[in-house]
C-alpha cells in the first residue's frame, strides 16, 4: 500500500526474515462496516479513549458519525498517513493477583 502511495508500486518487494511478503491488496473502508462496529463491540461503560468520547456517544450515535469516521479512515488509508492524534493511547498498567502469587512463589523457592 505504502510502495503505490510513493509511485514504486513496481519497484516494492517486502521481507521478513529474508521471505518475501505477498502485497495487500487495496483495503476499502465503508459506511456500514463502520457503523457495526461502533454499533456491536463497544461496550458503553468502559473508559474513553485519548479522544475523550464517551463510549455511550458512539454507541448511540453510531448511524451519524459512520460516514465521517469512514471517510477519514479511507482518506487514511489511501494517504498513507496517520493523523499525529491517532499515535497516542492511554495505556495504564494492571494489576493480576494470579501472576503477582506466581511471581511471589518463584521469588521464596530461590
Amino acid at each position: 500500500m505504502f510502495c503505490k502511495v510513493s509511485g514504486l508500486a513496481n519497484e516494492c518487494h517486502l521481507k521478513f526474515n529474508g521471505k518475501s511478503i505477498p502485497s495487500i491488496p487495496d483495503l476499502s473502508v465503508t459506511v456500514k462496516g463502520v457503523e457495526k462496529l461502533l454499533q456491536d463491540p463497544i461496550v458503553w461503560s468502559k473508559a474513553m479513549g485519548p479522544d475523550q468520547i464517551p463510549n455511550i456517544i458512539l454507541k448511540t450515535c453510531a448511524k451519524e458519525l459512520a460516514p465521517a469516521i469512514a471517510e477519514i479512515f479511507q482518506r487514511s488509508i489511501n494517504s498513507g498517513t496517520l493523523p499525529e492524534d491517532w499515535r497516542n493511547a492511554n495505556i495504564s498498567p494492571v494489576f493480576k493477583q494470579e501472576a503477582n502469587v506466581v511471581h511471589q512463589i518463584l521469588v521464596e523457592d530461590h
